[in-house]
């Protein structure tokens, strides 16, 4: 696995998707993509006139196949996302085994650094660029990103430990 997360004013879906394309592009086979997300992508974006996945449909549309489109309808219960992420990080299922490559250097401070708040839910502190002076979540997207693609990718599983 691998990340890609573009520092403001370049974290736009367009933007990644070229980001994608750029890195990517020759390595994957028409119809060989696949991607998982946060359902509230669907929504209508106030800036544009498509949301996040028709985005990501419109620009990656040679990579994708009827069934590149892999994000649920609905969130998944937070804190049972969260405690199937974790038990997949403590080997608590022999069959799964998730590496996360050192490169994710993103991907691994939110893992290491995002904190839990009183309600077992994830805190996601604001901070502010001191440049750009944006403000925005320091930690917790990348790791929204890992539980939306495990309980989407390994769902059997998912919904058996939700029972």
């Amino acid at each position: 696995f691998d990340e890609i997360c573009l520092p403001n004013p370049r974290n736009t879906t367009p933007k990644l998707c070229y980001e994608f394309i750029k890195k990517y592009g020759v390595k994957v086979k028409r119809g060989g993509l696949f991607y998982y997300g946060d359902p509230s992508g669907r929504k209508r974006d106030t800036r544009q006139n498509e949301h996040d996945y028709k985005i990501i449909k419109r620009i990656l549309s040679k990579y994708l196949n009827n069934n590149s489109d892999r994000v649920p309808y609905k969130h998944p219960p937070v804190l049972k996302r969260k405690d199937f992420a974790n038990n997949i990080f403590e080997g608590v299922y022999k069959d799964i085994e998730f590496i996360v490559d050192s490169k994710c250097k993103k991907s691994i401070a939110d893992f290491e650094f995002l904190k839990e708040d009183i309600n077992g839910k994830k805190s996601k502190e604001k901070t502010t660029d001191p440049v750009t002076k944006a403000v925005y979540e320091k930690y917790g997207h990348t790791s929204d990103s890992y539980d939306y693609f495990i309980t989407e990718a390994l769902k059997r599983k998912f919904k058996q430990e939700m029972k």
